[in-house]
């Protein structure tokens, strides 16, 4: 299987697993009948690393060995994936997104294409290139024109202090996965196996963010939420997570975190296509249509660039 082809599948299991899941998350929390933000993280992350080490474990035993003998302070690394990409992220994003127009949410979600570069730069030392730059911004500025109908929908929305909270609670994730990306850079040079880490980082996670919503008295029962709940579930631990984590994380091993992060622009994207196509939003306008052009243009030359991923001094 080639280089280039891996890299085209990545890209679409993200893409169509991370769209998905804004078109799911209100099925989750928010609603009345639901549970508290970070209790739908607690259950999606359990069920996903649960099935996920379980495969390991399995593949193991058949293959009589053990793939999972890491050092300590890589373990501490794949608990700062757990901290960063399955706990704290889903966690401010959860809470942050109530009140604020989906549009301005993904938009939130989708600037990690812009902290990556500034994270990059303070890790390695090296200011990125000025294509994967220009790049970065001409997307994310199409993003914007995509975004922006969602956002200013029925003549804008407040910025009092509640709004300006929950969009510090998304810039904060956002931030967060950015962070989490250098772990996994650091993970990938150590030829950590992407699975299996992926994984455990889950548990780690769900650790995190269970602990965290008993300290707060959240209720872990479930049993008398709407059935939509457990099937938006099922699907977001299967696609959402277990796939398209497991495809991002990849992803950034063949191409860098700055070009890999380039993908949640594109995600945003498909969210609005599926909402479009399953009813729940609207038709395209000419600037949309333009904002998805520039995004397109930016992914292509991200793709293209063959220089050294950022902080490795050589193609990977």
């Amino acid at each position: 299987m080639s280089r280039t082809f891996v890299i085209w599948l990545c890209l679409g299991a993200v893409l169509f697993g991370w769209g998905l899941s804004w078109e799911l998350l209100p099925y989750q929390t928010g609603a009345p009948g639901l549970p508290e933000a970070t209790v739908p993280v607690f259950y999606r992350f359990l069920l996903a690393g649960g099935l996920f080490t379980t495969f390991i474990l399995i593949r193991d035993a058949i293959r009589r060995r053990i793939s999972f003998a890491f050092s300590l302070s890589t373990w501490g690394l794949i608990a700062l994936i757990g901290l960063t990409f399955f706990s704290l992220n889903y966690s401010l994003f959860y809470m942050g997104q109530r009140g604020l127009p989906p549009g301005l949410v993904a938009l939130f979600f989708a600037f990690v294409v812009v902290t990556n570069l500034g994270v990059t730069t303070l890790f390695s030392g090296r200011w990125p290139r000025r294509s994967t730059t220009l790049a970065a911004l001409a997307g994310f500025s199409g993003l914007t024109a995509v975004l922006w109908p969602s956002i200013w929908a029925d003549g804008g929305f407040d910025l009092d202090l509640f709004t300006l909270g929950q969009a510090t609670l998304c810039l904060l994730g956002t931030l967060t996965v950015s962070f989490g990306t250098m772990v996994q850079v650091v993970l990938n040079r150590r030829q950590v196996p992407v699975v299996t880490s992926t994984a455990f980082a889950m548990l780690f996670g769900t650790v995190y963010v269970g602990l965290y919503s008993w300290l707060r008295g959240y209720s872990f029962d479930i049993s008398a939420v709407p059935g939509s709940f457990y099937g938006a579930l099922a699907v977001l631990v299967l696609f959402s997570s277990i796939g398209a984590f497991s495809a991002y994380l990849k992803l950034v091993g063949l191409i860098g975190a700055n070009r890999g992060a380039y993908v949640n622009l594109g995600t945003a994207v498909v969210a609005l296509i599926i909402s479009y196509v399953t009813g729940t939003g609207d038709s395209f306008t000419l600037a949309q249509f333009a904002g998805i052009g520039l995004i397109l243009a930016g992914c292509f030359f991200i793709l293209q660039d063959k220089t050294p991923l950022e902080g490795s001094g050589h193609p990977k």
